[in-house]
């Protein structure tokens, strides 16, 4: 069987196949172990996309990941910044979407140059279909349309390494969630009993957060001080104190690899998210500005976004801040780290010390386009990892 590619255009243009591609389609087939199946992939126009073919794109995700997500928020994540460098493609049969693979334009620092990565989202192909080489197909398609793009690499967090592996990408697990009960164990308990699974594993899951919530009941009574950290309007994260953009926030510690936090980028990715509240923090030294956080609410679950100082002191001082601000007003604190770092030791003991336990580890996957990323770069040693990596987006 064949399998074509093309682009697909709201107005569907006559001459949007591309012969090379089916030629190379044509190739391709030998690289997988069983047959392609007949499907078609396409090109989605992210500026252009209609309100018709996002209800379908949302349609497939909610049904297969039991997601709500909305138009607001796929607009928000593909139309709302960099629309023209985004990549949406979908493999089709018979008509239907059958399967799915996105790359958001994600601006970040390499060694203190700013390139164009490309966040791998929305891997998902129907159980039906798997075994037959359509994902290896589609993502391959995907990645010629980053290159023409710009995309200079990808890079994602995911469980599946094994066909992550097989899309050409380094697994490195080191993403690790840490997470402490807060005070409202109600509500904790609750949404833990309206999760979409087996009765059994929510009755385990609703003990396990009364065993954390009273293992970690000294913690809500703790004298350890937040050390002058203060919250501080979003917007003044742009710009350190002297007006210009010199803030640690934008220069972050000597790191390889980190998001460029632009103007731009922050307005979208913290100011305009569609359900995520931001609130911002900063501590002083004698020096000056010695720390920023960011933290995110959504549906009385609070994550540690953003948490770098100059310092251990500095450091506890946020996270403290963080948990007495948090604890009594929410059911769950988070915080993702990358144990790959060079501070992870010291990371880990003080969130320990605050009752944070590690809850689930998953892994960093990076694949280079350009050749871009070589020898230390593809290590996640020196990369930045963040809640701001992840968090508020698509499955």
């Amino acid at each position: 069987m064949m399998c074509i590619r093309c682009r697909w255009t709201p107005e569907n243009v006559e001459g949007s196949f591309l012969e090379n591609d089916i030629l190379l389609s044509r190739q391709e087939m030998t690289q997988f172990s069983t047959p392609i199946s007949d499907h078609r992939n396409e090109i989605i126009d992210v500026p252009g996309a209609t309100d018709d073919q996002i209800r379908e794109l949302l349609a497939f995700h909610n049904k297969a990941w039991g997601a709500s997500r909305t138009p607001a928020h796929w607009r928000w994540e593909y139309q709302d910044f960099l629309p023209e460098k985004a990549v949406v493609a979908v493999a089709r049969k018979d008509g239907r979407i059958i399967g799915t693979q996105c790359a958001m334009p994600v601006p970040m620092k390499v060694e203190g140059r700013v390139v164009l990565s490309g966040k791998s989202e929305n891997t998902l192909l129907l159980p039906e279909f798997r075994g037959l080489g359509i994902m290896e197909d589609l993502y391959e398609f995907m990645v010629e349309e980053c290159k023409v793009r710009g995309l200079r690499f990808l890079w994602g967090f995911t469980d599946a390494e094994r066909a992550f592996r097989r899309f050409g990408f380094f697994v490195h697990p080191v993403v690790e969630i840490w997470s402490r009960p807060g005070f409202d164990l109600a509500t904790g308990l609750v949404s833990r009993w309206r999760e979409p699974r087996a009765i059994s594993r929510r009755v385990l899951s609703m003990g396990k957060a009364g065993v954390d919530f009273f293992r970690t009941l000294p913690r809500f009574l703790s004298n350890d001080s937040g050390l002058g950290a203060e919250s501080i309007p979003v917007s003044q994260l742009v710009a350190g104190e002297s007006g210009e953009r010199g803030g640690i926030l934008h220069r972050g510690p000597a790191s390889v690899v980190g998001q460029e936090l632009s103007d731009g980028f922050l307005e979208w990715r913290v100011s305009r998210h569609p359900f995520l509240q931001y609130t911002a923090r900063k501590i002083h030294d004698a020096h000056g500005e010695a720390g920023f956080s960011l933290v995110s609410l959504h549906q009385k679950k609070a994550a540690l976004s953003y948490w770098e100082g100059t310092d251990e002191g500095n450091l506890k001082g946020l996270l403290v801040n963080f948990v007495q601000m948090s604890q009594f007003k929410n059911a769950q604190l988070t915080v993702l780290t990358n144990s790959g770092r060079d501070d992870h030791p010291m990371r880990r003991d003080l969130l320990l010390r605050q009752g944070f336990r590690p809850t689930h580890c998953t892994n960093l996957v990076i694949r280079d386009l350009s050749e871009i990323l070589t020898g230390t770069l593809l290590e996640p040693t020196g990369w930045l990892l963040n809640g701001l990596w992840t968090e508020g987006y698509a499955l």
